[in-house]
């Protein structure tokens, strides 16, 4: 579980991970499962995120991964048995072709819910889609990308209405680098992640835009009184 993996990091690679609740803006309402979405900064998020995950007690999350994970065997096989939406980019199946494509990620996701509900488990989805090293030209969000999953992200809270929701900010102490040697600086630091709770929202797409003006901020703020940041 997530305390195993944070004593894991803590002890191979010098990673302090905690986590906290941030925002609770549930009021009465105490949804069972949750829809979470998180920023994604490193391919370490596995180990950090599964922290934000314990603190709130669940015990089962089946994720949105990219098909490209499945170059991995052990890892990809793993994520099958437990019921992970395998979904395909334009880089992962450059051949198909957008139409079909799409049509492969809409049995995946039709299927993925269905088994959601009748496992009835909570959900994760990386909104970025990728790994964020940075805004691109023009964007409005330093610290976050484009939400190219937000349709997802809508069709989920429509098709999963007592769901709550979940929102995860690993706050990086400086952006992190792709290799365990760029990871070296972060030794003996901690790394804090915060998890603001949220009733199921009524107007998903706005929900989303706003959550994420949150954790740009939050980030923001988290990256100006970092030491690291440099």
């Amino acid at each position: 579980g997530g305390a195993w993996l944070r004593h894991l990091a803590r002890a191979c690679v010098g990673i302090d991970i905690s986590a906290r609740v941030g925002r609770d803006l549930r009021g009465e309402s105490r949804a069972e499962n949750f829809i979470f979405v998180s920023n994604h900064r490193s391919s370490l998020d596995a180990v950090t995120i599964p922290v934000a995950i314990c603190l709130l007690g669940q015990e089962s999350v089946r994720w949105f991964v990219k098909l490209g994970i499945m170059r991995y065997p052990l890892i990809g096989g793993m994520m099958v048995d437990n019921g992970y939406a395998i979904v395909a980019r334009r880089k992962d199946l450059p051949k198909l072709g957008d139409a079909k494509r799409r049509r492969f990620n809409r049995i995946v996701v039709t299927r993925f819910v269905r088994h959601v509900r009748e496992e009835n488990v909570s959900v994760g989805i990386f909104i970025e889609g990728h790994r964020f090293v940075g805004p691109k030209a023009g964007a409005r969000r330093r610290n976050v990308g484009e939400l190219v999953g937000k349709g997802t992200f809508c069709e989920l809270c429509e098709k999963l209405p007592d769901h709550g929701i979940a929102v995860v900010t690993v706050l990086w102490p400086k952006l992190p680098g792709k290799t365990i040697l760029e990871l070296a600086d972060l030794c003996d630091h901690p790394i804090d992640i915060t998890v603001d709770l949220y009733p199921h929202p009524a107007d998903p797409g706005t929900f989303l835009e706003e959550a994420f003006d949150r954790m740009d901020a939050d980030l923001e703020a988290a990256l100006t009184r970092s030491p690291h940041s440099g």
